[in-house]
């Protein structure tokens, strides 16, 4: 199911939405909305009109959990882009009008069933602003207690381990902790 809405001025944005069979074989669905075709002309004395596509994304947050061990929490995802599960860091998106902070806290339940007493901020970054304008918030979580995880719907939580930077550090080697938020 693909819808196409005219924005104003000369972009218009993309509506896709894919039935999805999860690994326990149920049907999902997953929608991608991408804002795209937007014409400009550059700086300088350049004439010629470039065409890019832009996908928008309402930002994430990522947190990295470190216990009183200094052991790193990783949650294992099957990701649909890249057809495989990845290690990575627990993470989510912004919902509409939500602080960034108040996202990471939700989203370390969600995903992990742990609680941060504190989150410290450690930055942002942009992963791919050649064409995304996503923006993600990276926390440092500390003082974790147990809380309750939830399933969330579209999300293939599939494990999790608490594991040392050495660890890590290998995994990242092996390219099975592959992706930019945990990377950064």
């Amino acid at each position: 199911n693909i819808t196409l809405s005219p924005n104003t001025g000369t972009s218009f944005t993309v509506t896709v939405q894919i039935p999805l069979t999860t690994i326990n074989g149920d049907i999902s669905t997953a929608t991608i909305t991408a804002t795209s075709s937007y014409s400009f002309v550059p700086p300088q004395a350049v004439t010629d009109t470039i065409t890019k596509a832009v996908i928008g994304h309402p930002g994430a947050s990522a947190i990295l959990c470190v216990d009183a061990k200094r052991r790193v929490l990783l949650i294992r995802q099957f990701r649909f882009t890249i057809e495989r599960t990845t290690w990575e860091i627990p993470a989510g998106t912004v919902d509409p009008g939500e602080n960034p902070l108040v996202c990471a806290y939700r989203e370390l339940e969600e995903e992990t069933g742990w609680r941060a007493e504190r989150l410290t901020e450690l930055g942002v970054v942009m992963p791919s602003p050649g064409f995304v304008d996503e923006k993600v918030h990276l926390y440092l979580a500390t003082r974790l207690t147990k809380g309750r995880k939830r399933d969330v719907d579209g999300e293939l939580i599939l494990g999790m381990k608490w594991t040392s930077w050495r660890d890590c550090v290998a995994m990242v080697r092996k390219g099975v902790l592959c992706d930019g938020k945990s990377l950064a």
